[in-house]
């Protein structure tokens, strides 16, 4: 990994994705990039009122577009939402920009949330994390186990990468 590339942060809903990169992004001192806020901003609401309103499919549109974009940032840490894996577009212009790092979770410390509407219950949580398991097998440079703390977490990630504190790789 050299000091362009980005570090892209898949995984479950709840698997710390925000947390995580939130965390990195200080400890490295890089720009952090969260995709769901930005794809939020676009659509000038939350997602789950763009699942109701417009659908799945839709969502994954504006979720491409987000990733192209990013596709031109360097050095950053960049969050992805849960999903971001069904569309093999997307993990394209992801991939093409830096390292992709799977956080991996159990599953039973993973916790439904009314925000996304995938994985509002226990037994969706349950359902598509067995649908996504492959996908994010498929997809992750580097899996990272998000089983400890945030710290434990962010150090393995920074050793995996060679990354240094204060932004120095």
């Amino acid at each position: 990994m050299t000091a362009g590339d980005n570090i892209i942060l898949i995984g479950m809903p709840t698997s710390g994705k925000t947390t995580v990169s939130m965390a990195l992004a200080e400890k490295t001192g890089r720009k952090r990039y969260e995709m769901d806020y930005m794809i939020m901003e676009k659509l000038g609401t939350d997602i789950r009122t763009c699942f109701e309103t417009h659908g799945e499919e839709y969502f994954r549109k504006i979720e491409t577009e987000t990733a192209k974009e990013l596709a031109s940032v360097r050095g950053s840490i960049i969050s992805c939402g849960g999903g971001v894996i069904k569309i093999p577009e997307t993990m394209q212009w992801l991939k093409s920009c830096g390292t992709v790092i799977w956080l991996k979770r159990d599953p039973a410390k993973l916790y439904p949330t009314d925000s996304r509407p995938l994985s509002s219950t226990k037994e969706n949580l349950q359902r598509i994390y067995e649908e996504r398991l492959p996908l994010y097998e498929k997809y992750a440079d580097i899996t990272a186990d998000n089983n400890g703390t945030v710290e434990e977490t962010v150090q393995q990630i920074m050793d995996i990468c060679g990354l240094k504190a204060g932004g120095a790789s």
